[in-house]
Formats: structure tokens, sequence, C-alpha cells
């Protein structure tokens, strides 16, 4: 279910395991109908302060996603921003 791939997305955003980046990615790139998925995807690359994400987030903010979603892809923009 898209909302228990959220929580373990949640989960590895904060454990910060090697190879979390491309689990992020690769469930931020799953069809958009899983919204909840996307969104923890995208707060997961943002708090890992990864540089790639920036242009995920981009994509993802200009995107057709709902507001939840665009919202959390601004806060990734947001975030890499601040560690400049």
């Amino acid at each position: 279910s898209p909302s228990v791939r959220a929580e373990a997305m949640k989960a590895l955003g904060r454990l910060k395991l090697p190879g979390t980046f491309d689990v992020a990615v690769e469930a931020a790139q799953i069809p958009t109908q899983e919204e909840v998925l996307l969104q923890a995807a995208l707060k997961t690359l943002g708090s890992l302060g990864d540089p790639r994400a920036v242009a995920l987030a981009r994509q993802a903010a200009l995107g057709p996603y709902h507001r939840k979603a665009r919202k959390a892809a601004l806060g990734v923009l947001g975030s890499m921003l601040r560690l400049k």
C-alpha cells in the first residue's frame, strides 16, 4: 500500500542508510496516484541534503501533483538553499 511504503520511506530518511538517496529517487518517480509516497520521498530527499535532489524537487514542484507533494518539493528546494 502507498501509505505503508511512505512510512518505510520516512524511516529510511531518519536512518540515513547508504542507498537511501537512490531508493527515494526511485520512489519519487512512481506514478502520481501515490501522492503520499511522493511526498515522503521528497521529504526524505530533503533530509539527506544531497544536491542531486534539486532537479527532482524542481520537477515535482512544477509537476501535476497535489498541493502537499508540491509543498514537500518546495521544502526540499528551500532546505538546499539553506545548506549553501
